[in-house]
């Protein structure tokens, strides 16, 4: 985690977070300058121009479009990884509450019909009044939970 204090206030960003707006920055600049300053740029621009004229002028337009269609697979390939790498950090971040809601939902489809209803919040009960009754910590909620 990266922290950052603008005007008095912090703000905490994730390494993922850096990452990825760092990475978005390169590959943007790099597209750029392909586009701009190439020969495979010009064709593009040529192409997205005029089709017609472009093969007049000696321009493989079928082999830019495909070269272009390249690129922007690898683009999107690229984006989908920058995704995983946020999706990660907030997967890893909603699990316990990911899990908990899957070990209920087995309570719950174990215990036959009438009871079945009445499971889920008779964990949620024992799970919030447990440690105070225990006199243990909120934070030791999920053993009495798993352990239930």
């Amino acid at each position: 985690m990266v922290g950052i204090s603008p005007l008095g206030t912090t703000v905490i960003l994730p390494y993922t977070g850096v990452l990825t707006v760092v990475l978005s920055i390169l590959l943007m600049f790099g597209l750029y300058m392909l586009v701009m300053r190439t020969r495979l740029g010009r064709s593009m621009r040529a192409v997205a121009e005029n089709k017609q004229v472009a093969a007049l002028m000696g321009i493989d337009v079928d082999g830019v479009i495909s070269r272009t269609f390249i690129i922007s697979g690898a683009l999107a390939g690229a984006a989908g990884v920058m995704w995983v790498f946020i999706s990660a950090c907030l997967l890893l971040r909603w699990f316990p509450a990911w899990h908990q809601s899957f070990h209920r939902r087995g309570i719950g489809r174990h215990w036959q019909h009438p009871w079945r209803h009445v499971g889920r919040p008779v964990l949620g009960l024992v799970e919030s009044l447990g440690p105070g009754i225990l006199g243990m910590s909120y934070q030791l909620a999920d053993v009495i939970a798993f352990a239930s």
